[in-house]
């Protein structure tokens, strides 16, 4: 039966060759938003490696010239402050300093060299004692950064998360390695005291990161703070809290800004602008694929309609209506088969190119799968009526034809 439809679809290969081109455009657009939602559907199934319910995000914006020589020592002075002042708030369970939080388009990236020489890059932020507890950050080996690791030391004590150790320690463990940024001109280095989970600061629709935590210590010279403090709220506290806190902190650094936000609203704020170009490819797909399954529909019932003489001639010699739906079905579908053959030996090229790494065919093969079962439901839906029509054409038209 496949032989005879592979040979009916060859004889009319002219014909079947314009709706093969439409079928393979369409399969190679629904794998490529089947792709992206793919690749977001499995990166939100990761752990994130912090919990950010009942967190708020206090935003620390300083005065111009703040961190500048004269103003640096009045600068942190108020900083200790700031953090004294949440702290002996009943309402706040934990707070920690953070420059590049959770959710936050900003970032900071550099290159670690182990003793192998091997290089890592990975995001950074520098980080107060308290930003473990008020992100319930999991330790998986080691331990997190004490009181005294805010002082002077050499090496400056680091933690890392657990695709950061992957990479720097591939064969062993990472902890207690010494590291050192990818810099000529900088002899500065760093001990691993402790390895987390695979911290996520883009969220969970962003692939895991290498990632590192650095103690912000004021014992050396510094251009900049931290400007988020991460504030782990007790349960059940209001929004009336919000306007309490931000006049107590005015009132102690009144040339400071202050801005709080739930980081729940902060996650989906930045969820939507993460997704909105894959709801819009989706979009655009769907009204493509709207127009293609109702062109297939035109185009296969045109089809059919030229074939009146064969199909009336087969009904003429007792071949039955469901022999006719099935033979005009099987024909598309062969043609489909062959649109995601030919598109299946294209995308296996991605990796060739760049386009694609190995280590994504965990999305790659059910995206594929994904987009086949697209795309034989389109060729159903778009032969249904054209072939049941078929299956309509009484004898005696084929014979007023003949």
């Amino acid at each position: 039966m496949i032989r005879h439809l592979i040979k009916m679809v060859w004889n009319r290969k002219r014909w079947n060759f314009l709706i093969l081109v439409e079928m393979f455009l369409s399969f190679l657009v629904v794998f490529a938003v089947a792709v992206s939602g793919m690749s977001l559907y499995m990166n939100q199934k990761r752990p994130n490696g912090f919990d950010y319910s009942d967190v708020w995000l206090l935003s620390l914006n300083t005065p111009q010239g703040a961190m500048d020589e004269e103003n640096q020592a009045t600068t942190l002075t108020q900083l200790k402050q700031i953090e004294l002042l949440l702290q002996g708030q009943s309402e706040i369970v934990a707070q920690g300093l953070m420059n590049t939080p959770p959710y936050q388009n900003s970032g900071w990236v550099s290159s670690f060299l182990n003793p192998d020489q091997v290089k890592a890059t990975s995001h950074l932020s520098y980080c107060t004692i308290g930003l473990k507890d008020a992100l319930d950050i999991t330790i998986k080996q080691g331990e997190w950064f004490q009181e005294g690791d805010f002082q002077m030391a050499n090496p400056t004590p680091i933690v890392i998360n657990g695709l950061l150790a992957e990479k720097i320690a591939p064969n062993g463990s990472a902890l207690g390695m010494i590291l050192r940024f990818n810099k000529d001109d900088s002899n500065e280095e760093f001990r691993v005291i402790g390895i987390t989970e695979n911290f996520r600061k883009e969220g969970e629709l962003k692939k895991p990161l290498p990632f590192s935590f650095l103690p912000f210590r004021t014992d050396k010279e510094i251009d900049w703070l931290p400007q988020y403090c991460l504030l782990e709220m007790a349960s059940g506290t209001t929004a009336a809290f919000e306007e309490s806190l931000v006049a107590q902190l005015n009132g102690l650094a009144p040339d400071w800004s202050f801005k709080t936000q739930p980081l729940s609203r902060e996650r989906s704020n930045y969820i939507a602008k993460t997704t909105r170009n894959v709801k819009i490819m989706g979009l655009v797909a769907f009204f493509l694929i709207l127009m293609v399954v109702m062109g297939l529909i035109g185009v296969l019932w045109q089809h059919v309609t030229r074939r009146t003489i064969e199909l009336g001639v087969r009904r003429a010699k007792g071949a039955t209506k469901a022999a006719i739906y099935s033979q005009i079905l099987g024909e598309f579908l062969v043609v489909a088969t062959l649109a995601i053959l030919l598109g299946l030996i294209c995308l296996i090229q991605l990796p060739m190119i760049g386009i694609l790494k190995p280590q994504a065919y965990n999305v790659f093969i059910p995206s594929f799968f994904l987009s086949a079962l697209v795309l034989y439901s389109l060729t159903l839906i778009s032969a249904w009526y054209p072939s049941w029509m078929a299956g309509r054409i009484p004898p005696a038209e084929a014979l007023h034809y003949e």
